[in-house]
C-alpha cells in the first residue's frame, strides 16, 4: 500500500474574550494575594511567624510519619494533628477583635492564590476541538473508506456503553467490533486488516490502545484512539475530548493526520510509560487505583525495610554514572514536562524520557512522592531525568515486574527499551493539538498570563 502524505493541523489559535478576562482576574488575584500576605507579614510578624513554625512542624511530622514505623510513627502522627488543628485554630480563632487584620486576612490570601491558580490554567488552556461540524464531510472527502474500531465495552466502568459508540459508528459507517471474553486485540486488529480495513481504532483505556496501535503501525495504516477508559492519559496528551469519546469518532470522517512516536519494551510496543522498581510493585495492589498516594506511602517504609527484587536495577545515567540499586524507573514515549505533572511536551521527539530516584534513604523515595503530589518532582536531590532514544537495563532477576501503561505485566531481563520516532500515523479530530507545547498558551504561567491579558500572544502551529 502506498503511504499516504502526512496532514499536519493548519489551525491558529487566537485568544477568547473569555481567556483575557482570565488572564486578567489571576494577575489580580496573584498581585492582591502577596499585597495581602506582606501587610499580614509586617502589621503581625509574630502571629505570621507562630502560624508559619506550626505549619513547618505539621509537614516535618507528617514526612517523619510516613517515613517511619511504630511507636514513632504513632508519636509524630499526634504530633501532627496537634500543630495541624493549632495552625488552623490560629488562623480562624486568634484574637477575634483582630481577624481583619490576621487570620481572616490570611485565609482570604490563600484563597486569592488559589482562585488565581483556576483562572490561570483556564486563561492558557487550548480546548479540544468538540461540537457537531466536526461530523460535517463535503462529499468525497471523507478520509477513510473501511475504517475498524474495536471496543472494550467494559472499560471505563462501561463508558462505550454509556455513550452508545456502537450506535454511533453504525450512525457514521464505522464497522464496530466488539472486544468479546478471552479474544486478543491484536488477532481482531489483524482480522479487520485481512478483511480490507484502511485505519484502525480502540475505543479503551490505556492499556489497551498499543494492543491495536501495533497492528496499524505494522501495516502503516492511521490509528485512531478513542477514550472510553477511565483515565485515558494518552487522549490527553493528544488532545482529545475526554469528557465525550463519540467526538473522537469524527477523526474517520474529517481526521487530520499526525506522525508521531511510539515506544517499545522487548519489543512490544508501549504509548504512554513504563515503571520499574517499588512502584511496580505498589501499582499491583488492589487498593492503589482508589488511594494512589495512601497506598503509596504505606507501603514505601515496608518496601525498603524488607530490600527485595525492586531495587535490582542497573543502568547507566549520563552525568551521574552507573546505578546498582535504584528504587524507581519511569521509561516514557517522549520526555515529561517538568511544569506540567504527567504530561509530555510533546509527542514526536524521537526520544525516550528517563526518571529515577537513586535513593539514600527512604526518605528521599517518601519526598520525592510528596513533591509529585505538588507537582514538583524535578525539585527532589535524588531525582534524575534524562532524555535518549534508548536504554537497556540489567537485573540479577531473571523477571521483574513492571507497569506499563497502568497495567501490571513481567519482563524478561535485560530489558531493551528503544524510541521509535514518527513510527505512528495518528488520525485526529480537525483542530486536534498534540502535547503541552500546543495545548497552552504562552512559554511560562506568568509570562503566559501577561501576553494572553494584553492580547500579545497569538499561537500558530
Amino acid at each position: 500500500m502506498a503511504r499516504k502524505p502526512v496532514h499536519y493541523v493548519k489551525r491558529r489559535v487566537g485568544i477568547s474574550p473569555r481567556q483575557r478576562l482570565a488572564a486578567w482576574g489571576a494577575l489580580l488575584c496573584y498581585g492582591v494575594g502577596f499585597v495581602v500576605l506582606v501587610v499580614l507579614v509586617i502589621s503581625r510578624p509574630l502571629y505570621a511567624l507562630g502560624v508559619l513554625a506550626l505549619t513547618l512542624a505539621f509537614l516535618v511530622s507528617v514526612f517523619v510519619a510516613v517515613t517511619s514505623q511504630g511507636f514513632v510513627r504513632r508519636l509524630t502522627t499526634v504530633v501532627a494533628v496537634v500543630c495541624g488543628l493549632t495552625a488552623a485554630g490560629a488562623v480562624l480563632f486568634w484574637r477575634p477583635d483582630e481577624r481583619s487584620i490576621s487570620g481572616v486576612v490570611g485565609a482570604f490570601a490563600v484563597v486569592l492564590f488559589i482562585l488565581g491558580t483556576f483562572l490561570s490554567r483556564h486563561a492558557l488552556w487550548v480546548p479540544p476541538p468538540t461540537g457537531p461540524e466536526l461530523f460535517n464531510v463535503e462529499p468525497g472527502t471523507r478520509v477513510t473508506r473501511h475504517p475498524v474500531l474495536i471496543l472494550n465495552l467494559k472499560s471505563g466502568g462501561g463508558k462505550a456503553k454509556s455513550f452508545d459508540l456502537p450506535g454511533a459508528c453504525k450512525e457514521f459507517g464505522i464497522e464496530a467490533v466488539i472486544l468479546e471474553p478471552g479474544a486478543r486485540l491484536e488477532e481482531l486488529a489483524e482480522d479487520a486488516v485481512s478483511r480490507g480495513a484502511d485505519a484502525l481504532g480502540m475505543a479503551g483505556g490505556d492499556g489497551s490502545l498499543a494492543f491495536v496501535a501495533s497492528v496499524a503501525a505494522a501495516h502503516d495504516l492511521p490509528f485512531v484512539a478513542v477514550p472510553a477508559g477511565t483515565r485515558n492519559h494518552f487522549a490527553l496528551d493528544a488532545g482529545l475530548d475526554r469528557t465525550d469519546p463519540r467526538q473522537a469518532l469524527s477523526a474517520f470522517l474529517n481526521g487530520e493526520e499526525r506522525r508521531i512516536d511510539y515506544a517499545t519494551v522487548n519489543g512490544s510496543m508501549f504509548l504512554n510509560n513504563v515503571s520499574l522498581g517499588v512502584y511496580a510493585a505498589i501499582v499491583e495492589q488492589d487498593s492503589y487505583q482508589d488511594a494512589k498516594v495512601d497506598t503509596t506511602l504505606s507501603l514505601l517504609p515496608k518496601l525498603w525495610a524488607d530490600g527485595g527484587p525492586w531495587f535490582d536495577l542497573q543502568f547507566d545515567v549520563p552525568d551521574h554514572g552507573r546505578l546498582e540499586r535504584a528504587a524507581i524507573l519511569q521509561v516514557s514515549n517522549n520526555p515529561y514536562d517538568s511544569l506540567e505533572a504527567g504530561r509530555r511536551t510533546r509527542l514526536d521527539t524521537g526520544e525516550l524520557g528517563m526518571v529515577t530516584v537513586d535513593p539514600q534513604r527512604i526518605a528521599d523515595l517518601v519526598g520525592i512522592t510528596l513533591l509529585t503530589v505538588a507537582g514538583q518532582p524535578d525539585k527532589s536531590s535524588a531525582l534524575w531525568s534524562w532524555a535518549a532514544p534508548t536504554l537497556r537495563v540489567e537485573s540479577g532477576q531473571a523477571e521483574l515486574a513492571s507497569g506499563i501503561d497502568g497495567e501490571t505485566v513481567s519482563l524478561t531481563t535485560p530489558i531493551e527499551f528503544a524510541a521509535v520516532p514518527s513510527g505512528l500515523r495518528l488520525l485526529l479530530p480537525p483542530g486536534s493539538r498534540v502535547g503541552v507545547a500546543e495545548q497552552e498558551l504562552g512559554s511560562s504561567r506568568y509570562t503566559g498570563l501577561f501576553s494572553v491579558a494584553l492580547g500579545l500572544e497569538r499561537v500558530d502551529d
